[in-house]
Formats: structure tokens, C-alpha cells, sequence
């Protein structure tokens, strides 16, 4: 018995060394809709059996997500992921870790949920203090659509 409290309890193991951080890049975000919803007219809803009868028409398919996280003026993600499901139509997800020293830096995320050719459509750029052996969330908020760092 006492060969294995002996071996539970050391060697201790460190995750992060002296003055290291973490940062966890953590989301899961559906994009804006690829194709705008349409009103369909009295014709259209005529022809279609009673139980399909929806005023709106609108494609399930949802566009990429782009995302850029940046500390002190250096890219420390840029990437894009695709929506999942067989029609495209869930969410696009990101899970990285990042080693980092702790202190103060300048955190910077972007993202763009819908049309690429246009600019980021979400951003948050805030000074943090991480802590030594601090794991520093990066997410996004569905309900305020704003990204947060917990």
C-alpha cells in the first residue's frame, strides 16, 4: 500500500512551467445564412401541400467562419472552418491552446460569419493580465453575439 501512495502522489507533474499561460481558443458558431430568406407569394404557397406552407423560404446552408486571434501584434491563429452537417447548415466550431508567457498583452480576435470579401464582422481587442499558470478562455457569446475572455 505503500508503494502506491508513494507513486500517486509524486513525481508531481506541472501542466505549465514558472511564468507560463495558457490561452484556449473555444467556439462554436452557426455563420449568417449563405443565401438570403425570400417571401414566397400566393401562387407559390397554393401549389404546395398544406403542411409546407411557410411564408418564408429559406436555405439551410450557413457560410464559413473565418477567425483571427492576435497577442501584442502577432498572429497567433488565422483560420477558417466550415460549417458542420451533410448540408452545411450547423455551426463551425474552433478548439486551440496556445502557450503563452504570463503578463500583461494586448489580446486581439476577429471573426467574419458571413460574406469573405467583406471585413470582420465581430471583434474584441482588450489588454489582459494572465496570470502565471492562468488558462485564459477565449470564446464568443451567442445570446450578446460578442466575443468574451474569461
Amino acid at each position: 500500500m505503500t508503494v502506491v501512495s508513494v507513486f500517486a502522489t509524486n513525481p508531481s507533474y506541472t501542466y505549465l512551467g514558472a511564468g507560463e499561460a495558457q490561452i484556449k481558443l473555444n467556439l462554436s458558431h452557426p455563420g449568417q445564412r449563405v443565401e438570403a430568406c425570400v417571401q414566397r407569394s400566393k401562387s407559390e404557397l397554393a401549389e404546395l401541400a398544406p403542411n409546407m406552407r411557410s411564408q418564408m423560404k429559406c436555405s439551410r446552408e450557413r457560410a464559413e467562419i473565418k477567425l483571427e486571434l492576435d497577442m501584442d501584434g502577432q498572429v497567433l491563429f488565422r483560420g477558417t472552418a466550415v460549417p458542420a452537417g451533410f448540408r452545411r447548415d450547423g455551426s463551425s466550431s474552433f478548439y486551440e491552446k496556445f502557450f503563452i508567457s504570463a503578463g500583461e498583452h494586448q489580446i486581439t480576435v476577429r471573426m467574419n460569419d458571413g460574406d469573405p470579401s467583406k471585413p470582420f464582422t465581430h471583434v474584441l481587442s482588450q489588454i489582459v493580465n494572465v496570470k502565471p499558470t492562468q488558462n485564459l478562455i477565449v470564446g464568443f457569446n451567442e445570446n450578446e453575439h460578442k466575443f468574451y475572455f474569461k
